[in-house]
């Protein structure tokens, strides 16, 4: 039982591990995003590369006004998007799980490896810091940060995030439910 048991907790510790879910988004006490929703809104998004930055503020751009937002210059909040790049090693480990039992007892145990040599790799990985600030003074009123899986192509990253920051608009408030 306690090896079952042992195994059972094991597994859940990986798989919580495994996720990439971002954090919840944070909010300013007292901020109302129904009084927000449907007011003109800026999109922009900063990166080091400024390719990604003009397509990331494109697709924004465009994904809000589907969803029904005013998407315009001079509004009176603006969503801002800040994507950074990074290379996640990869370095094969892997992670075994055992047991034994006979007559005379039994036993389990957790065993981990990393491979010594040319096993290692680099993909790469990107988040989106996004906030949503008011134009009169700049105060951050909401916050997010969502963080991809691990895939090739940098345009899946980007369509990942935005449609991760897409649904914690939604769940905050600040946009309509999905239609």
């Amino acid at each position: 039982m306690k090896l079952i048991l042992s195994l059972a907790l094991t597994a859940l510790l990986l798989a919580g591990c495994a996720t990439d879910r971002s954090p919840p988004a944070w909010t300013l006490a007292g901020f109302d995003a129904a009084e927000w929703r449907g007011r003109p809104l800026a999109v922009e998004c900063r990166a080091q590369d400024a390719t990604l930055a003009a397509q990331c503020r494109e697709q924004l751009a465009a994904r809000l006004a589907r969803e029904g937002a005013q998407v315009q210059a001079g509004a009176t909040a603006s969503l801002s998007v800040y994507l950074a790049q990074a290379q996640h090693m990869d370095s094969g480990p892997s992670i075994s799980l055992g047991g034994w039992g006979g007559s005379s007892g039994g036993g389990g145990g957790v065993g981990i490896s990393l491979p010594i040599g040319g096993a290692v790799s680099f993909q790469e990985v990107m988040q989106a810091q996004a906030q949503l600030l008011r134009a009169v003074d700049g105060q951050a009123m909401w916050s997010y940060t969502a963080r991809t899986g691990m895939h090739a192509d940098p345009q899946a990253r980007l369509d990942r995030l935005l449609t991760d920051l897409l649904a914690a608009l939604r769940a905050s408030g600040l946009l309509p439910p999905a239609r």
